[in-house]
C-alpha cells in the first residue's frame, strides 16, 4: 500500500481526477483520499460493482466467479471514504463510464483482475490519461491466478506510453514526443524494476 500512495503523490503535480477501478473494502480507497485531503482535494472516483467480479471469460484461465455480499462492502466504503470529493460509481465497468467522457484523468488505480473488465477500463482512461499522469494496474505478473490482466495491459500498451514492470504492478505513463524515437519495431517501452524495490502490497 505503501507503493501505491508513493506512486499516486506523482498524480498530485499533473491537473485531472483520480481514478480507482477495483475498490473492494476500500483499503486503497482511504489511502488516496487521505492523500488528497492532505495534500490538493479534488475528484476521487471510485467504480466497483460491489457484488463481485463478472463472469470470467476464455483469456481469463480457470478463476472462479465471486460474489462479495454487495450491501455490506458498499456501505463500508462510503464509511471509509466520507469525503466530499469522493463519488462512488457502482455497476459494471464500461458502464459506470457513461457521462464521463469528458474527463480528465491524472491518476487511476485498475485492480479488475479479468481481461475484459482491465481492458473495457484502460480502453477508456488511457485516452483521457494526462500528460505525466500514471496508470497503475494491479496484478500484471499474477499470470497463474490472474491472466487476463497481463493480456489485456499488453495488448493496449502502444508505443504512446512507457509500460514500466514493478513486482506484480504495471505502470503506464505517456511518452514524451522525445522519447518516442527510442521506440523499436512499435514495440511500447518496457522497464523492469526488481520485485524488492517494492514497498508493502494494497488491498483490492
Amino acid at each position: 500500500m505503501v507503493r501505491i500512495v508513493q506512486l499516486a503523490s506523482r498524480g498530485l503535480e499533473v491537473p485531472g481526477e483520480f481514478w480507482e477501478c477495483g475498490v473492494y473494502r476500500g483499503y486503497t480507497s482511504k489511502l488516496l483520499a487521505g492523500l488528497l485531503r492532505e495534500n490538493q482535494p479534488r475528484t476521487l472516483r471510485l467504480f466497483d460493482t460491489f457484488h463481485g467480479r463478472p463472469p470470467i471469460g476464455p483469456k481469463d484461465g480457470t478463476v472462479g466467479h465471486s460474489d462479495f455480499n454487495g450491501g455490506k462492502l458498499e456501505q463500508e466504503v462510503r464509511l471509509a471514504v466520507p469525503d466530499e470529493f469522493a463519488s462512488i460509481h457502482k455497476g459494471l465497468i464500461p458502464e459506470t463510464f457513461k457521462g464521463l467522457e469528458d474527463s480528465k484523468i491524472a491518476f487511476a488505480f485498475v485492480d479488475l483482475d479479468l481481461y475484459q473488465s482491465t481492458k473495457d477500463a484502460l480502453e477508456f482512461i488511457l485516452p483521457r490519461l494526462q500528460k505525466g499522469g500514471l496508470v497503475v494496474i494491479h496484478d500484471y505478473n499474477e499470470s497463474r491466478c490472474w491472466p487476463g490482466v497481463k493480456i489485456a495491459v499488453d495488448e493496449l500498451v502502444s508505443p504512446n506510453y512507457r509500460l514500466s514492470i514493478q513486482g506484480e504492478y504495471a505502470i503506464v505513463e505517456e511518452v514524451m514526443a522525445d522519447e518516442k524515437k527510442k521506440t523499436i519495431e512499435n514495440k511500447a517501452v518496457r522497464i523492469i524494476v526488481p520485485t524488492g524495490a517494492m514497498a508493502g502490497k494494497p488491498g483490492r
